[in-house]
């Protein structure tokens, strides 16, 4: 297994935040906190834009499946909650927005 550690001090790496990430709650979704979504968007942009680690760790405690878009308390895959994702995907330097992101700010 591959993970990215993602640590505040790097979150200038991400640029604009413009994703907003939720977990799955018994009554809705519940957003994570402003220095989790920052974590996770780092580790998302850098999984998507540098083939970089299909994870996140939040703080040694969660884990963040990008793939499956799921999280877990690391070292108990079998329990897990489903994420999901809202917002435009922030643009890797040097690379196009998606097409819907340039139609949008076009």
């Amino acid at each position: 297994s591959t993970y990215i550690h993602a640590h505040p001090s790097t979150h200038s790496l991400v640029g604009p935040l413009t994703m907003a990430w939720f977990f799955k709650v018994a009554k809705g979704w519940s957003p994570y906190t402003a220095d989790q979504n920052a974590e996770i968007n780092e580790a998302f942009v850098r999984h998507r834009d540098e083939d970089g680690p299909a994870h996140a760790i939040l703080g040694g405690t969660w884990t963040v499946d990008f793939a499956k878009m799921v999280q877990y308390r690391t070292g108990e895959p079998h329990r897990q909650r489903a994420v999901k994702v809202e917002g435009v995907p922030a643009k890797a330097p040097g690379r196009d927005p998606p097409p819907a992101a340039a139609a949008a700010s076009g």
